[in-house]
C-alpha cells in the first residue's frame, strides 16, 4: 500500500511538472508552476507551494516554457512564439513556422503569455474597474470657548488601458476628488468654511508620451462666496519624465468657465490652462506629488485664478498609510469681501487601492 502511494504522488508530480514551466536558478535549485510575466530585469513566477514570487533575472540560469509567449520590445516591436530563456540570458522564441529568434535581454521592455497578452491588450472593462490611486480622510474637533469640526475628504485616481506595461496605452482616465467642511461656533454664533472640488480629465495617447485630454471640473468655495463654477476644456499634454522614481506631465490647452456667486452674479469666461504633475519617491516608503493648474483669463484682460496641491505620503503597510496635503485655490478678482486665497492644511490617514 505504502508504495502503491509512493508511485501515485510520482506520477502526479510529474504531470505537474510536465505541464507547467520549468525555472532553473544558477544556485542550483529548480522551480515548477508558471510564469506570470517578465517586467524588464524582473520575473514573476507562481508556483503551487510559494505562491506568486518576483525575482531578478539575472539570478535564473534557463527557462523553458510550454506556453506560447509574446515579447515586447523597447522599440515598440512584438514578437510571439514558444519562450526559453538560454543560459546566456537571451530570449529566445521558437514560432509557429519553426523559425528562431533570440532577443537580447537589455532591449525587452516585458513578457507575457499570449494568453494573458490577448485578453488584457483588447479588455472591455466596467467604468468602476481597474483604478488605481489611494483616498484620504482626516477629521480635528475642538471644545472650548470655541467649538470647531473639521473634515477633510480626498480621492485620487487613475484607469489605464489597456492595463498591459509593456504595451502602447491608449487611453488614460484621472479622477480626484477634494472636500473640506468646516463648521465653528464661538458664543453662539455659527459659522461654516465649506469647499468641495470634483474633476475628470480623459486623455487619448497618440504617442508613448503625448496625449490629447478633455476635461470637467466643478469647485464650490465658500470662502471665496463661489456657489458653483463649471469648468470644461481640452488641450494637449506631455509626460516629460516617467522614470521609476520619479514622473512629470505637462499640460497646455483651452477652457470655458461658468461661475455662479452667492450675490446671484455670474461670470462666463474662456481661460487658457497651464499645468503640471509631479509625482516623487523620495524613499520606499515616502512618496510627494505637487500639481499646479494656472489659469488666465482670456475674456478679462489681468484676471486669473490658480489650484495648486502639495501631499506628502508616508507608508504604513501596503494598504494604509500617512498623508500630509497643503493646497491653495487663488482667484484675483472675487466678490466685494470674499478671499482671494483658500489655504488648506490637512493632514490624515489614506488608503491605497
Amino acid at each position: 500500500m505504502r508504495y502503491l502511494v509512493l508511485l501515485i504522488l510520482s506520477i502526479l508530480v510529474w504531470g505537474n511538472s510536465a505541464r507547467g514551466d520549468i525555472i532553473r536558478f544558477k544556485n542550483g535549485d529548480q522551480l515548477t508552476g508558471e510564469w506570470q510575466r517578465v517586467n524588464g530585469s524582473d520575473l514573476v513566477f507562481k508556483s503551487e507551494n510559494l505562491g506568486e514570487v518576483s525575482f531578478s533575472i539575472s539570478k535564473v540560469k534557463s527557462m523553458d516554457s510550454a506556453r506560447s509567449s509574446a515579447i515586447l520590445l523597447k522599440s515598440g516591436d512584438a514578437f510571439r512564439g514558444m519562450l526559453s530563456l538560454l543560459e546566456s540570458g537571451a530570449w529566445e522564441l521558437k514560432g509557429e513556422d519553426g523559425g528562431v529568434r533570440h532577443v537580447a535581454p537589455g532591449s525587452v521592455m516585458a513578457i507575457y503569455p499570449l494568453q494573458i497578452y490577448y485578453s488584457k491588450a483588447g479588455e472591455t472593462r466596467r467604468v468602476w474597474q481597474n483604478w488605481v490611486g489611494g483616498t484620504r480622510l482626516g477629521y480635528s474637533l475642538l471644545r472650548g470657548e470655541r467649538d470647531a469640526r473639521t473634515l477633510s475628504i480626498g480621492v485620487n485616481a487613475v484607469r489605464r488601458e489597456p492595463d498591459l506595461p509593456g504595451y502602447k496605452e491608449r487611453f488614460r482616465t484621472n479622477y480626484n476628488l477634494n472636500i473640506l467642511l468646516t463648521n465653528s461656533e464661538t458664543g453662539g454664533l455659527k459659522t461654516s468654511a465649506n469647499s468641495v472640488t470634483t474633476s475628470l480629465r480623459q486623455d487619448f495617447l497618440f504617442t508613448p508620451t503625448n496625449f490629447a485630454f478633455a476635461l470637467g471640473q466643478f469647485d464650490h468655495v465658500q470662502t471665496q462666496s463661489i456657489d458653483l463654477r463649471q469648468t470644461y476644456g481640452g488641450g494637449i499634454g506631455h509626460d516629460l519624465l516617467t522614470r521609476p522614481r520619479i514622473n512629470m506631465q505637462l499640460l497646455g490647452g483651452l477652457t470655458v468657465v461658468r461661475t455662479a456667486f452667492s450675490n446671484q452674479e455670474i461670470r462666463r469666461e474662456a481661460e487658457a490652462l497651464v499645468g503640471q504633475r509631479i509625482g516623487w519617491k523620495l524613499t520606499e516608503t515616502v512618496g510627494l506629488t505637487h500639481s499646479l493648474d494656472f489659469y488666465p483669463s482670456l475674456s478679462e484682460t489681468g484676471d486669473y485664478r490658480f489650484n495648486t496641491s502639495t501631499t506628502l505620503s508616508t507608508r504604513i503597510s501596503s494598504r494604509f498609510s500617512f498623508n500630509t496635503t497643503f493646497a491653495d485655490r487663488f482667484l484675483s478678482r472675487p466678490l466685494p469681501g470674499a478671499q482671494r486665497n483658500e489655504l488648506v492644511f490637512t493632514t490624515g490617514l489614506g488608503v491605497n487601492f
